[in-house]
């Protein structure tokens, strides 16, 4: 096993497609075969962040994040103020899930990785990366008193 470095975190998840989702959005959940060791690195400069890497059988996923005041803000060489890490990452990820049984892909239990990368020297983004993360349980594989709870 290798050490993840510190300024790494990630958000482990299962796979599947959303309550409000679109017609498209299920055609390609129902016919997307996951890729266990394909990453979309940066993925955030493509047009339909996350979304398009699932679509597409992407099993991991980065996102490199800024804190700016309270906030986690996506970009590479510095923060894109108009796109969070909510907005981009955890908030299509609750809404894909809510309509595929709390799975990320339709018909398969796959699990994904979320890199959440944070480029700001601040340690107070872990906090926040933590508090955000809390308002999204059903996201996050757990482990109490050594067992562990896997989440989509």
């Amino acid at each position: 096993m290798t050490s993840i470095p510190r300024r790494t975190v990630l958000l482990g998840a299962t796979v599947a497609v959303a309550a409000g989702a679109t017609p498209a959005m299920a055609r390609a959940s129902t016919a997307v075969r996951p890729l266990d060791q394909a990453h979309a690195h940066n993925d955030y400069e493509h047009d339909r962040p996350l979304l398009n890497a699932l679509d597409n059988g992407f099993t991991s996923v980065e996102a490199d994040v800024w804190l700016v005041g309270d906030e986690l803000y996506v970009g590479h060489d510095g923060p894109d103020l108009t796109r969070t890490l909510r907005s981009l990452y955890l908030d299509p990820l609750r809404r894909r899930i809510r309509g595929n049984r709390q799975r990320v892909f339709r018909d398969r239990d796959a699990p994904i990785r979320l890199l959440v990368d944070v480029k700001s020297p601040e340690p107070a983004a872990y906090d926040v990366i933590n508090k955000q993360l809390s308002a999204y349980p059903e996201l996050i594989t757990v482990w109490r008193n050594g067992r562990r709870f896997d989440r989509a």
